[in-house]
């Protein structure tokens, strides 16, 4: 008994307003019409509620099954001359494709508003449909428009889910590792200017120590005219070599307070950062605590599972005991119609007896299939319950770990604090000193200044010079004190350290992106290994003598064995092809994928092929699309241009 497709259409391409077409299903189905009457537009309604997903939704360049249904003219093309599947005087189109109780539906609007059949598939559009605009055809035809080597691995990548995923990691890898790199050079210029800022840090040093000496040696000269103050002169010069001598001590004292103060608190800045750590940790993992526990509170009764086997074992043991009384019927039968031996009422044949008997076996079979997925159901159940359990207790274990390093870390801040503050206090007084002496200074710098005046203007300009020598010393030990920490995404550490730890961040990146690579490309091999065979399959079925082989190389380039008519075989590019020959090749192509990748969409369209085909082949390459249809159970449709100027009608080939 024939089963139907049945494909209600509205308002799609040239077609305004309803038409219904009725394809024979696992057959080949040739549309037939004249030109312009609308046979790309029914190829393009089918393809629209087969193949538009949420995936070809999705905007961006790479989106190679966007660009495809762009390309098969489902999707209008922006600035371009394809305007999509919408007629052109109606607000939207509606496909709707009914096998038996299933139902399919898509709804395009004009203004670029889709609503995809929830069961679509974008694959279809890649490895199910062929048109002079397909990607398998115009990488064959257009070498200067779609690079023969990229296509066909980029291809084979997105249409190979493993090998997809495997090669998006490693982009998101190269990302992370991108980034990371860029910090570790941010460091390592960082670091390079550690030995130029401590050079800076002791030239200073240097400078400074100069001046001082110059400095005393000017208060050193200053003189007087009589005994008397030249007495006081001495007197204060002692005290003013005193005080500079107390007033460079405290400085140096400041500054060593300073740096001590600037590396505590680069101490409390990493401990705080990690108690944070810490903190949003233990609120993860109190978050997932809590719904592991509202999971195992649920009752979950077994009895249920139970019950049903029960059931099934019971029905099992009745349809055991049936086949036993016709394995006994069968050896007491004879050949032909005779009575039954069991009732001895009624005539029964041997062949109707072991048409019973396959009957019970198979539904003997399904009620153990079922028996078992119960099993593992019940068991699926039971070891989630455990590993719920056993996370809990790991959580548990983790929360008390989290606690005990808290409470050290919290320590250690609060240890912190306090010699932070109790230097703060120091360095005040240090400073309150400092004043004071600079105070005194001043003072025996005006006295002297009476009787020296021009002398202790060029100490001035030198206390003043040594002032700003001295502050910018202090900034630049600042600097160098913090130079050997970073902050990295919350964390203060040493810049060594840092570096240390980007490096192996690097290399285990590295390392994870070369596997994914590898995965990705080893999946690829495979893929092609089985595209090859299955293209040599059907290679064998059309018969094509022109043709030694088809296939993918190492480097995904696709080459075709030609035998030209003298014998000899040469390894040629398909676009050297005449165009039926690159046609021939598509379709064997797209068979070969459609078998490789079919995915729960069990049709192929074909449209404006059919009149490229090689006229002394059109019957074998008919024949082996029918036998492909009925085989894998699927439904082609191919269309077909005719001179009748009739309505469109659909042809099952027997």
């Amino acid at each position: 008994m024939n089963e139907y497709a049945i494909l209600e259409i509205s308002n799609v391409g040239g077609l305004e307003g309803g038409r219904t077409f009725t394809f024979s299903k696992s057959a080949l189905n040739i549309l037939e019409g004249a030109n312009a009457k609308g046979k790309s537009s029914v190829v393009k309604a089918l393809v629209a509620v087969l193949g538009i997903d949420h995936r070809v939704l999705r905007e961006g360049y790479s989106n190679i099954w966007r660009l495809e249904a762009i390309n098969l003219g489902i999707l209008p093309e922006r600035g371009g001359h394809r305007a999509g599947i919408v007629h052109a005087n109606a607000m939207q189109a509606e496909v709707k494709l009914k096998e038996g109780n299933v139902e399919r539906r898509v709804i395009i609007e004009k203004s670029g508003r889709i609503e995809p059949d929830e069961r679509a598939n974008s694959n279809f559009l890649l490895i199910g449909v062929l048109t002079p605009n397909s990607w398998i055809y115009r990488a064959i035809s257009s070498p200067n428009e779609m690079k023969n080597e990229s296509i066909f691995k980029n291809y084979i990548t997105k249409l190979s889910a493993k090998a997809d995923k495997y090669e998006r990691a490693s982009e998101l890898l190269q990302e992370y590792y991108s980034t990371l790199f860029q910090k570790l050079n941010e460091l390592k210029r960082k670091k390079a200017l550690i030995p130029s800022l401590k050079k800076e840090i002791q030239q200073l040093e240097k400078e400074i120590e100069r001046l001082e000496k110059k400095k005393d040696e000017l208060i050193n000269m200053i003189k007087a005219d009589s005994k008397q103050k030249k007495q006081k002169i001495s007197e204060l010069k002692s005290q003013l070599t005193k005080l500079e001598d107390d007033k460079r001590k405290l400085q140096k004292q400041i500054q060593e307070y300073e740096k001590h103060i600037n590396n505590k608190e680069n101490e409390l800045v990493h401990f705080e950062n990690k108690i944070k750590e810490l903190q949003e940790e233990e609120e993860k993992l109190k978050n997932k605590e809590k719904i592991i526990k509202s999971e195992l509170a649920k009752p979950f009764d077994f009895s249920e599972f139970d019950k049903k086997i029960r059931l099934l074992q019971d029905q099992r043991l009745r349809l055991q005991a049936l086949a036993d009384l016709y394995y006994i019927a069968l050896d007491n039968v004879s050949e032909g119609e005779t009575k039954c031996p069991l009732c001895e009422t009624g005539n029964i044949t041997k062949k109707r007896l072991e048409i019973h008997l396959k009957a019970i076996k198979e539904n003997i079979s399904k009620i153990e299939d079922e028996l078992r997925k119960l099993a593992k159901l019940k068991e699926d159940a039971e070891n989630y319950r455990k590993s719920l359990e056993r996370e809990q207790d790991e959580i548990k274990k983790r929360l008390h770990d989290i606690r005990g390093q808290r409470g050290y870390i919290q320590t250690k801040i609060d240890n912190l604090k306090s010699e932070v503050s109790n230097l703060l206090t120091d360095l005040k007084n240090k400073k309150v000193e400092l004043d004071e002496v600079s105070k005194k200074i001043k003072e025996i710098n005006d006295i002297l200044r009476k009787e020296n005046p021009e002398l202790i203007e060029e100490i001035d300009k030198i206390a003043k010079l040594l002032e700003e020598k001295q502050q910018l010393l202090r900034r630049k030990i600042s600097e160098y004190t913090t130079a050997g920490y970073v902050n990295i995404y919350g964390l203060s550490l040493e810049l060594d350290n840092a570096i240390n730890l980007i490096e192996q961040a690097l290399n285990g990146i590295n390392s994870a992106k070369k596997y994914s690579l590898d995965m990705a490309e080893k999946i690829r091999r495979e893929a092609v290994k089985q595209f090859n065979n299955m293209v040599q399959d059907v290679l064998k079925r059309i018969g094509f003598s022109e043709f030694k082989r088809i296939y993918l190389d190492r480097n995904y380039i696709l080459n075709v064995q030609y035998v030209s008519p003298e014998g000899e075989i040469k390894v040629i590019q398909p676009h050297a092809l005449s165009e039926s020959e690159r046609v021939s090749v598509a379709l064997v192509l797209m068979l070969a994928l459609n078998k490789v990748y079919r995915e729960g969409i069990n049709y192929i369209v074909i449209d404006n092929m059919y009149e490229y085909f090689d006229e002394y082949r059109t019957e074998e390459i008919l024949k082996v699309l029918l036998e492909y249809a009925k085989q894998e159970n699927v439904t082609v449709l191919l269309t077909k241009t005719t001179f009748e100027d009739s309505d469109l009608k659909v042809r099952v080939v027997e």
